[in-house]
C-alpha cells in the first residue's frame, strides 16, 4: 500500500534530520521519537505487504444529481469569495496580478487570519474536486462541474491562503489511482501536473511572506536552514523547509513530551467556539517558534496526548486502516462512505510527516462533506471481474 512509502518517510526525515543538521545541530533524540521511528516502521512493513489486491469500478447511480450539486456550491462559494474580496480588500496573491505590492500588515498570514469559515470552505473545494474526479462522466454537466470545482479550489488557494488544498487534491488523487507502491511507477507520465502545481503552490508561499525568487538564500537564512542546505534556488528551500522542518522541531520538542497529557488545541473546534474555549497554551520549546515551523503529526500528538495516548491513537487508526484495507480485499462491493474513509485515513496517515490532519475541524469537516457528496451521487465500487453486475449498474448511471 502506497502508504507505507510515507510511514518509512517518518524514520528517514527524522534520521536525515538529526544526522545531517540541515537547521542546525539537535539535541539527544528523546523517547517520543525513538518509538514513533518504530511504530511507524513496524507499520510501514505491514502495509507494505498488504496491498489492494483487487482493481474496482466506480458506479454513479446519480452522477448528473452530483453534478448538479457541485455545480450550484461551486457558484454559491465563488460568490462567498467575492464578497471576502469586497469586506476585506484583496489577498497578497491579488495584489501580486496586479502588479502592486501588497501591504505589509496582510503578510505573512495575517490576512488569512481575519476571515471566516475556514474550517468549512477550504474543505468542500476539496470535497468538491475528489467527487468530480472520482464519478467522470463524458457529459457537459460533469465538464461543468470539474471546471467550476477547479476554479474553486485555485481561487481559496490564493485568497484564502490555503494552497495546502492543493496538496490534498494531489495525495487523494494519488490514493484513488495508484494504491499500491507497484503501480506509483505509472504516474511519472502526469510529471508535468506535478511541477505545476509545486510551482503555483510555491509562487504563492512566496507572495504571502513578501519575498521573490532572487531571496532564497536570505529566506533560507531566515527559516535557520544551515550550511549547504542554504541555497539561491528557491524550490529547494521551499522543499527543505516542508519536508523536514516538522521533524525539526518536533525533535526540538522531544524534552517536552509528557508520558500523559490531555489538550484539545483550539482547531478541534469550529471558528465561532473558539472564542469560548479555554485551555492553558501548550508548552512548546522555543526553537523555531519564531519561524512558525508546524510539527510532524506524531510529535504534536504526543505534546497534546503524551506519549502513552498517542501511542494508543496511532495504533487504533493504522490498525483500522489496515483491516479496511483486508475488508476491500475480501468483498465485491464497496459502498460510498466506506470509501469515502478509506480514502480520508489514507490521506490522514500520509500527511503525518507534515502535521496533525486528525485533531481538526477542517479535516473533520473534509470527511463529512466527502461522505455526503458520495451519498448524493450514489457512488460505489464494484470488483472489475464482477462484469454483469458493473455494466447494469453503469447503464442505470447513464
Amino acid at each position: 500500500m502506497i502508504v507505507s512509502l510515507f510511514l518509512f518517510s517518518f524514520t528517514f526525515g527524522c534520521l536525515f534530520v538529526y544526522s545531517f543538521k540541515p537547521f542546525g545541530a539537535l539535541d539527544e533524540i528523546g523517547l517520543s521519537t525513538v518509538l514513533g521511528c518504530v511504530l511507524f516502521l513496524v507499520f510501514g512493513f505491514l502495509f507494505a505487504v498488504t496491498p489492494v489486491k483487487k482493481k474496482f469500478r466506480i458506479i454513479k447511480k446519480h452522477g448528473k444529481l452530483l453534478e448538479i450539486t457541485v455545480i450550484v456550491f461551486s457558484c454559491l462559494s465563488l460568490l462567498y469569495l467575492v464578497f471576502v474580496i469586497k469586506h476585506y480588500g484583496p489577498s497578497p496573491v491579488l495584489y501580486a496580478l496586479r502588479g502592486l505590492k501588497a501591504p505589509p500588515e496582510i503578510l505573512y498570514g495575517r490576512y488569512r487570519a481575519q476571515l471566516r469559515l475556514l474550517g468549512l470552505l477550504p474543505s468542500l473545494s476539496i470535497a468538491m474536486v475528489i467527487s468530480t474526479l472520482l464519478i467522470k462522466r463524458k457529459q457537459m454537466t460533469w465538464y461543468v462541474a470539474g471546471l467550476l470545482s477547479t476554479v474553486n479550489i485555485i481561487a481559496y488557494a490564493a485568497i484564502y491562503e490555503t494552497r495546502h488544498v492543493l496538496i490534498w487534491v494531489v495525495i487523494y488523487w494519488l490514493v484513488i489511482k495508484s494504491p499500491n507502491i507497484k503501480s506509483v511507477t505509472k504516474l511519472i507520465k502526469y510529471w508535468p501536473v506535478f511541477i505545476v502545481l509545486f510551482f503555483l503552490f510555491m509562487i504563492i508561499g512566496n507572495i504571502r511572506t513578501g519575498i521573490g525568487f532572487s531571496d532564497a538564500s536570505r529566506f533560507a537564512s531566515a527559516m535557520k536552514v544551515e550550511g549547504k542546505y542554504v541555497s539561491n534556488f528557491m524550490p529547494f528551500v521551499w522543499l527543505t523547509i516542508y519536508l523536514f522542518g516538522g521533524f525539526a522541531r518536533g525533535i526540538a520538542n522531544d524534552c517536552m513530551v509528557p508520558m500523559v497529557n490531555f489538550y484539545l488545541p483550539k482547531a478541534f473546534f469550529p471558528g465561532i467556539v473558539q472564542k469560548f474555549v479555554h485551555f492553558e497554551p501548550l508548552e512548546l520549546a522555543e526553537r523555531y517558534s519564531s519561524q512558525r515551523f508546524a510539527i510532524d503529526g506524531w510529535h504534536i500528538l504526543c505534546l497534546y496526548f503524551g506519549i502513552i495516548l498517542a501511542m494508543v491513537f496511532y495504533i487504533y487508526v493504522l490498525l483500522l486502516l489496515w483491516l479496511m484495507i483486508k475488508k476491500i480485499n475480501r468483498v465485491k462491493t464497496i459502498p460510498g462512505w466506506y470509501y469515502a474513509v478509506f480514502l480520508w485515513l489514507c490521506v490522514r496517515v500520509v500527511l503525518i510527516p507534515i502535521g496533525d490532519y486528525f485533531i481538526n475541524f477542517g479535516a473533520i469537516t473534509e470527511l463529512v462533506l466527502l461522505i455526503n457528496f458520495f451519498a448524493i451521487g450514489d457512488i460505489s465500487l464494484t470488483c472489475q471481474r464482477d462484469k454483469k453486475t458493473a455494466y447494469a449498474m453503469q447503464k442505470q448511471s447513464r
